[in-house]
């Protein structure tokens, strides 16, 4: 057996998706480490023609690889619908010991939106399609059986567990925190582009989604001092997603808080670590999550950061002291928070240090350890099978 572990590793790639931006943090940093070779095969987002996926598991299946490692996500493969995901489809192609990353664990419910669907008919279809138990285990169960399975969480490793996922398969690897470097003049140039002189920064960073309470916030602002504008750092990924930011300034307007807040659209990693250094306080009031990039930018940039309680977030803040937190979806509770941590600074500096302490430990580096030991105990227990 070659000491050299070679992995194919299937994820999207690009300047504007997260999950690609974790994938090239996690494989450049494996290559700086000792017998370790790493190709990586693009995914195409969305339901492709069956020949895409046999040629790249040809490539896969062709002898070089000691393992597949997939970085999952039910939009990459066509979504979750019945007949619309061909993940299975791809992963059953493979030859190979197959690791997986599961950058979402939600269920069936959740991922239908049914708490939320106002819609009489599509309501009662939802419903109907939650009875559909060959589906629901199709998206809450076989995705994640797979020879190694990585968590973000030790909640999405519970949560896996109580739906019959081997507790010895699933491996809990944070998200690394990456580095990011600003422009170096203190933010001056961003304020100024944003027209932000004079004001205190509240911000969210990252790309434009609806679970990420927006809404929430804009309410809050009506209570919080004049001078206090929310900055959303981050445009705009999807066709899908440009509809709902349409619809996000259209509630800003509502609210009469134009003046209030900006929405810069798409941002480098310089411009995001920019805006982070204008930002008195960065938010993640996420309504649902099981890991955010939103989350580590502001962390490693040392900044102070206030989320919702949704488990990833409170796993960090029981264990590092790095977040503030507020009860998801409580308008009071965030305002108070808020209110609160605007108002004094010597509670945003000691979050601060905290978030520093916690980037340095949670570096890429690290991560990348601990996935080269995942890929090393999927490689030995594959050569003991076969031999």
């Amino acid at each position: 057996m070659s000491d050299t572990c070679n992995v194919a590793m299937l994820t999207t790639v690009g300047d504007r998706c997260g999950i690609a931006a974790y994938s090239s943090h996690l494989v450049n940093s494996l290559a700086d480490l000792p017998c370790m070779k790493v190709d990586v095969y693009p995914i195409q987002e969305g339901k492709q023609e069956v020949d895409t996926y046999q040629q790249i598991a040809d490539a896969v299946n062709n002898g070089r690889y000691d393992l597949v490692h997939i970085q999952h996500e039910y939009s990459f493969w066509g979504g979750c619908l019945p007949g619309t995901s061909r993940f299975l489809y791809q992963r059953n192609l493979f030859h190979l010991p197959v690791v997986l990353t599961a950058h979402t664990t939600y269920s069936a419910y959740e991922m239908l939106k049914l708490g939320t669907e106002k819609r009489v008919l599509h309501k009662i279809v939802k419903q109907l399609l939650l009875l559909n138990r060959p589906w629901v285990k199709s998206v809450e169960i076989a995705p994640f059986q797979n020879r190694a399975t990585i968590v973000h969480t030790n909640a999405a490793k519970q949560l896996l567990v109580n739906r019959g996922i081997s507790a010895e398969t699933l491996k809990v690897v944070p998200a690394g925190v990456p580095k990011i470097e600003s422009s170096n003049d203190e933010g001056k140039k961003f304020r100024q582009t944003y027209n932000l002189e004079g004001r205190r920064i509240v911000s969210i960073p990252g790309y434009i989604s609806p679970n990420k309470g927006y809404e929430l916030v804009i309410k809050s602002l009506k209570q919080l001092p004049d001078d206090v504008t929310l900055l959303i750092a981050g445009g705009s990924r999807t066709e899908e997603m440009v509809e709902y930011q349409q619809s996000l300034r259209n509630f800003i307007s509502d609210c009469n808080m134009q003046n209030r807040v900006v929405i810069t659209g798409y941002l480098t990693d310089t411009q995001l670590a920019d805006a982070m250094e204008v930002s008195d306080l960065v938010l993640a009031p996420h309504t649902q999550a099981t890991n955010s990039y939103s989350v580590t930018i502001p962390l490693s940039c040392s900044k102070a950061v206030l989320t919702s309680n949704q488990d990833c977030f409170v796993e960090i803040a029981r264990v590092w002291g790095c977040l503030s937190m507020f009860e998801t979806g409580n308008g009071e509770d965030l305002t108070a928070k808020l209110l609160y941590l605007l108002g004094n600074n010597d509670e945003r500096q000691k979050l601060a240090k905290s978030a520093k302490t916690y980037a340095a430990h949670m570096s890429w580096q690290n991560v990348a350890r601990m996935t080269r030991d995942i890929y090393q105990q999927v490689k030995s227990c594959s050569s003991r099978t076969t031999s």
